[in-house]
Protein backbone atom coordinates (compact mmCIF):
# COMPACT_ATOMS: atom_id res chain seq x y z
CA UNK A 1 0.00 0.00 0.00
CA UNK A 2 1.29 3.59 -0.56
CA UNK A 3 -1.52 5.27 1.46
CA UNK A 4 -0.07 8.73 2.08
CA UNK A 5 1.88 11.30 0.14
CA UNK A 6 5.27 10.19 2.59
CA UNK A 7 4.80 6.47 1.41
CA UNK A 8 7.74 4.38 -0.07
CA UNK A 9 8.07 0.95 -0.97
CA UNK A 10 11.50 -0.30 -2.46
CA UNK A 11 12.42 -3.59 -3.84
CA UNK A 12 15.76 -4.72 -5.82
CA UNK A 13 16.57 -7.26 -8.52
CA UNK A 14 19.69 -8.62 -9.87
CA UNK A 15 20.50 -9.17 -13.82
CA UNK A 16 23.33 -12.26 -14.50
CA UNK A 17 23.17 -11.69 -18.05
CA UNK A 18 21.75 -9.05 -20.52
CA UNK A 19 17.66 -9.21 -20.02
CA UNK A 20 14.64 -8.17 -21.80
CA UNK A 21 12.66 -7.22 -19.16
CA UNK A 22 9.56 -5.96 -18.39
CA UNK A 23 8.67 -4.29 -14.82
CA UNK A 24 4.99 -3.05 -14.32
CA UNK A 25 3.10 -1.35 -11.63
CA UNK A 26 -0.64 -1.77 -11.84
CA UNK A 27 -1.75 0.97 -8.81
CA UNK A 28 -5.42 1.06 -7.68
CA UNK A 29 -7.58 2.69 -9.82
CA UNK A 30 -8.27 5.75 -7.08
CA UNK A 31 -3.90 6.03 -6.86
CA UNK A 32 -1.14 6.84 -9.24
CA UNK A 33 2.53 5.89 -8.53
CA UNK A 34 5.87 7.18 -9.43
CA UNK A 35 8.45 4.32 -10.68
CA UNK A 36 12.05 5.18 -10.33
CA UNK A 37 14.33 2.52 -11.89
CA UNK A 38 18.28 2.38 -11.43
CA UNK A 39 21.04 0.21 -11.90
CA UNK A 40 24.87 0.80 -12.00
CA UNK A 41 25.15 0.67 -15.65
CA UNK A 42 21.67 2.49 -16.72
CA UNK A 43 20.55 6.34 -15.86
CA UNK A 44 17.66 6.24 -13.45
CA UNK A 45 14.17 5.96 -15.07
CA UNK A 46 10.73 8.09 -14.25
CA UNK A 47 7.87 6.74 -15.25
CA UNK A 48 4.09 8.21 -13.97
CA UNK A 49 1.20 7.48 -15.53
CA UNK A 50 -2.30 8.75 -14.91
CA UNK A 51 -4.32 7.90 -11.97
CA UNK A 52 -5.22 4.25 -12.63
CA UNK A 53 -3.11 3.65 -15.40
CA UNK A 54 -0.25 1.26 -15.12
CA UNK A 55 3.11 2.25 -15.46
CA UNK A 56 5.35 0.11 -17.55
CA UNK A 57 9.26 -0.48 -18.23
CA UNK A 58 10.53 -2.77 -20.83
CA UNK A 59 13.71 -3.16 -22.76
CA UNK A 60 17.11 -4.92 -23.12
CA UNK A 61 18.89 -4.35 -19.48
CA UNK A 62 22.72 -5.17 -18.78
CA UNK A 63 23.96 -7.21 -15.95
CA UNK A 64 23.43 -5.48 -12.56
CA UNK A 65 22.11 -4.46 -9.46
CA UNK A 66 18.99 -2.63 -9.87
CA UNK A 67 16.62 -0.84 -7.49
CA UNK A 68 13.03 0.01 -8.08
CA UNK A 69 11.63 2.75 -5.65
CA UNK A 70 7.60 3.52 -5.96
CA UNK A 71 6.40 6.47 -4.11
CA UNK A 72 2.84 7.70 -3.93
CA UNK A 73 1.58 10.55 -6.40
CA UNK A 74 -1.83 9.95 -5.83
CA UNK A 75 -2.15 7.47 -2.32
CA UNK A 76 -4.95 5.21 -2.36
CA UNK A 77 -6.11 3.04 0.75
CA UNK A 78 -6.04 -0.06 -1.67
CA UNK A 79 -3.00 -2.40 -2.83
CA UNK A 80 -1.17 -2.25 -6.24
CA UNK A 81 0.68 -4.48 -8.01
CA UNK A 82 4.45 -5.05 -9.27
CA UNK A 83 5.33 -7.39 -11.77
CA UNK A 84 9.49 -8.08 -13.42
CA UNK A 85 8.77 -10.25 -16.62
CA UNK A 86 11.37 -11.93 -18.22
CA UNK A 87 10.84 -11.37 -21.94
CA UNK A 88 12.21 -13.72 -25.20
CA UNK A 89 15.81 -13.19 -24.32
CA UNK A 90 16.23 -12.38 -28.24
CA UNK A 91 13.34 -10.28 -29.18
CA UNK A 92 13.14 -6.73 -29.69
CA UNK A 93 13.28 -4.89 -26.86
Amino acid sequence: LLENKSAEDYYRFQLTNDDNIRLSVDPPADGQILVYLSGKNIPIQRISEDIGQSAVIEGLFPPGDYSVQLMAQTPSDAEYKLMLDRLRRFSCA
